[in-house]
């Protein structure tokens, strides 16, 4: 993510970019106060507007400095407690029934989905103030201009609090009137957000300030790279256009975000094929527990027994997975995947509404539009990238379709049987069941409950950058769900310096793809110079209310107060009946170890154990298992970067053809690419979420494995939890948030200048990073 406001009218990934350059927990370089005098004289006073006549301020959002929770909460309880024999909901929810609750993430506004509504009206009040600010600053003089940088960090940081707490709501919370109100909060201040993108009065000052050798050359480097994001946003959004061509822009972005919400909607939905599929005889279902046929099975009207099978969920994974008969693994593919016309003309029309937005700033392609600030430059290095990757693992995946292809012709018994798209799940699982290794006791998902999970990324964190989590008290109110945790985030030296809230369960209304929300960022607040905001004369509405800042709190290594980061981490892990422990399949463990990237299969063996005994997880078991996961790994690789490629087609200049058809072009890419041919009838597309929220950005997945593989090689492969290279990471990558350019973080990071630079040569380098990681496998 980014620092600019344009950046919002992307995706629901960079929903929160004003903040974005801070880094959450490991910043140790805020930009710095523009008159250090000034920051130290406003400690002693007070930094909140003095009420005026007709004004009411805001309740402030609370810190430690300013709340109950003053510290962490005395351990009572260890991680692997407060996850694996969680407290009971009963009495969490009869005191979030309370008659004066605190608001969610502690927030007073946020008591009600009608004081949320309300929070945007104050979010923008301070806005309009600081938005006219920072347009008059060149008339009151060189030390008003030399505090623009600091009023949009700002700007960010009150508009930010409320559109990222509504991002949270309107995915996790399961009350429709608080989603439906964050719904509207959301779009009220992206709205809002827009026509700020495109005005021309906060670009010239900015580009004003850049401009002025007396103030530039005393920016930092923070300072400087964070000025430049915010000029390349606004530029990106068309601020050289006319008033009209402006208009238009934000009436785009507008459009895109109602499209967006619904193919996200759609993407979750059954499509027009069947619910259910009628299995006659039962018995076809071979391959499914008994049971489960059992109970499946009904009687028709003509006394037949029939199965009847869901066709979305797991119920469907099940099927194509292990059902032995072809023709209703066949049939429950094409039920499942069924195209839904309706849903692909949203698709279509979003892929063509921002199309015409990067047409409208001039730009070939909403892909060049996206990535134009990204590390990859532009479209073409992603697609050379993917191609690289793509020839690179090309023997690899031929080897492992021709095992699949062997299987199903010794198992059909017929010599001349083709791979179909229905038959890959089933015979992965066959083959890979053949030819396990895994030794006979406790499955490996026995050492990785959700809390010993939880506990051992603890003990990462704090061998890495002493760093480690521990349970936090939740007051009533304070979260939106029974099943929520929080964790505050302790530094050895700091103290606390932050608060994760954990949802981690499954459940009707929530959105169940793992995703990671930071609510509030860290920033330094006692330089804000509030009290400056409303100008000597300036008139307000009578009643007004205006969004206060964080009052923050005192840092030990840093001058100045601090506001603390907050952020939510969402999974949709299924929760065990009964009380039960939820133990954690592989997937899920690197899901919540997805930071750590290629380091994970060599650091969780550090730190697994036994959900029940403590027992570590023996390296034995450990490593079978990491050789029955790399069997068909080529396929599954090359399954991502299928979707990366459909990703970038679907952002190309192709969508400007009129006609443009998301079916067509998926089709034609698996004919091009793919392993298997495509079925008729079918548009899985419309299910590809990722598609809205990370649209042309879908490489990035991959492109992070080849990164952060080359970091884990160079940096902590030959101690993979030392200090100092923990260290390292910290103080050449994570420190900088967005406040340096990547492509010099990295370089500083591996110590190679080839990368300092990011053009073309960078590329190639990471380019060959990747083929040469899929090569030595």
């Amino acid at each position: 993510m980014s620092a600019g406001l344009g950046r919002i009218s992307y995706s629901r990934a960079t929903a929160r970019t004003w903040t974005a350059f801070r880094s959450p927990w490991l910043r140790t370089t805020p930009l710095p106060s523009p008159h250090a005098s000034t920051a130290r004289a406003s400690l002693s006073s007070s930094t909140r507007v003095k009420p005026s006549a007709g004004i009411t301020t805001a309740v402030p959002y609370p810190t430690p400095a300013s709340s109950p929770v003053t510290t962490a909460a005395p351990v009572t309880a260890s991680l692997r407690e407060l996850f694996d024999s969680p407290p009971t909901s009963i009495s969490r929810s009869r005191h979030a029934m309370s008659s004066s609750p605190e608001g969610l993430f502690l927030y007073p506004n946020l008591k009600t989905p009608q004081t949320f509504l309300d929070s945007v009206n104050a979010a923008i009040a301070r806005g309009h103030l600081l938005v006219e600010r920072i347009a008059n600053a060149p008339e009151r003089g060189e030390g008003e201009m030399r505090k623009v940088i600091k009023l949009f960090d700002r700007l960010s940081d009150v508009l930010c609090k409320v559109i990222d707490a509504a991002e949270v709501v309107r995915c996790l919370h399961p009350d429709p009137a608080w989603r439906q109100g964050a719904e509207t909060v959301y779009e009220e201040l992206f709205s809002w957000m827009n026509t700020l993108n495109t005005d021309p009065r906060l670009y010239k000052v900015l580009s004003k300030v850049l401009n002025t050798p007396s103030i530039e050359t005393t920016l930092s480097e923070a300072e400087r790279q964070v000025a430049l994001v915010f000029l390349r946003d606004f530029e990106k959004s068309g601020i050289h256009l006319s008033d009209a061509k402006r208009a238009q822009f934000v009436q785009l972005s507008d459009r895109i975000v109602g499209l967006g919400r619904d193919f996200m909607h759609n993407s979750s939905t059954p499509g027009p094929g069947r619910t259910h599929i009628m299995v006659i005889p039962p018995s076809r279902l071979q391959g499914l527990a008994p049971g489960y046929i059992q109970r499946i099975t009904k009687t028709n009207k003509h006394g037949e027994k029939v199965a009847v099978v869901p066709t979305a969920g797991w119920e469907s994974q099940m099927v194509l997975k292990h059902v032995e008969d072809e023709g209703v693994r066949r049939e429950m593919y094409v039920e499942s995947m069924a195209e839904d016309k309706s849903k692909v003309a949203v698709l279509d029309d979003m892929l063509k509404t921002r199309y015409d937005l990067a047409q409208l700033v001039g730009l070939p392609s909403y892909g060049h539009m996206f990535l134009g600030d990204k590390m990859v430059k532009n479209p073409e290095n992603v697609s050379a990238f993917l191609d690289t990757l793509r020839k690179s693992q090309q023997a690899e995946v031929e080897g492992e379709m021709m095992m699949l292809q062997k299987a199903k012709r010794v198992h059909t018994k017929n010599k001349d049987a083709q791979l179909k798209a229905w038959d890959r799940d089933f015979y992965v699982r066959l083959v890979s069941s053949k030819t396990n290794t895994m030794p006979h006791g406790d499955p490996i998902s026995a050492y990785f409950s959700v809390g010993t999970t939880m506990e051992g990324l603890s003990k990462l964190f704090s061998k890495l950058y002493g760093i480690k989590f521990v349970p936090g008290t939740v007051l009533p109110g304070e979260v939106w769900h029974d099943e929520v945790q929080k964790l505050d985030v302790m530094d050895e030296r700091e103290g606390l310096i932050g608060t994760i809230y954990c949802d981690f369960y499954g459940r009707h209304g929530k959105h169940l793809n793992a995703a990671h929300y930071t609510v509030r960022c860290s920033r330094r607040v006692d330089d804000d110079d509030e009290e400056h905001d409303i100008s000597e004369g300036m008139a307000l509405r009578e009643g007004i209310e205006l969004a206060m800042a964080d009052p923050g709190v005192r840092m030990t290594s840093k001058e100045g107060r601090y506001q603390l980061p907050l952020a939510v981490l969402s999974c949709g892990f299924t929760r065990p009946a009964g009380g039960k422990t939820s133990l954690l399949n592989w997937i899920e463990v690197e899901t919540l170890f997805h930071e750590m990237g290629h380091a994970m299969h060599s650091v969780l063996g550090l730190f697994a154990t036994h959900h029940q005994t403590g027992a570590p997880l023996p390296a034995g078991l450990l490593m079978a298992h990491q050789a029955n996961r790399s069997t068909f790994q080529a396929i599954e690789l090359h399954s991502q970067m299928s979707m990366a490629m459909l990703d970038q087609a679907y952002y190309s200049t192709l969508v400007g053809d009129p006609s443009f058809n998301s079916t067509k072009t998926l089709e034609d890419l698996q004919r091009a690419t793919g392993i298997v041919a495509p079925v008729s009838g079918t548009a899985w597309q419309t299910g590809f979420g990722h598609l809205y929220g990370y649209g042309a950005g879908y490489y990035s997945y991959l492109f992070g494995r080849t990164v952060t593989g080359q970091i884990w090689d160079k940096v902590f492969r030959s101690s993979p939890t030392s200090r100092t290279s923990g260290e390292r990471l910290r103080e050449h990558v994570l420190k900088w948030g967005g406040g340096k350019d990547p492509w010099e973080c990295l370089g500083g990071l591996l110590e190679d200048d080839r990368l300092m630079k990011g053009d073309q040569e960078a590329m190639r380098i990471v380019g060959d990073w990747g083929a040469k990681r899929a090569t030595s496998k």
